[in-house]
């Protein structure tokens, strides 16, 4: 299966119960603007954002890529484990 980014953007607030998509850009470190940009399909995620996304929904593949393949951004958003 796959998601587009404005459904992966509603995938997540749904499953964590937010309600503003401010709340959904400070979780995926992007802007609000950049939000609604993504949900116009006037622009794509970025790619530490899409994934941190699927780790938020749970999927185990992305908490292998956030920690190998972008670990000084996990440094830098305060997600590292």
């Amino acid at each position: 299966m796959s998601l587009s980014d404005p459904e992966l953007l509603n995938a997540v607030k749904e499953k964590l119960g937010k309600r503003r998509d401010v709340e959904l850009a400070e979780l995926l470190s992007v802007s609000k603007s950049a939000v609604s940009e993504v949900r116009a399909n006037r622009r794509k995620l970025p790619d530490y954002s899409r994934v941190v996304a699927f780790d938020l929904l749970g999927y185990e593949w992305a908490k292998m890529v956030l920690k190998y393949a972008f670990y000084d951004d996990l440094k830098v958003n305060g997600r590292e484990s």
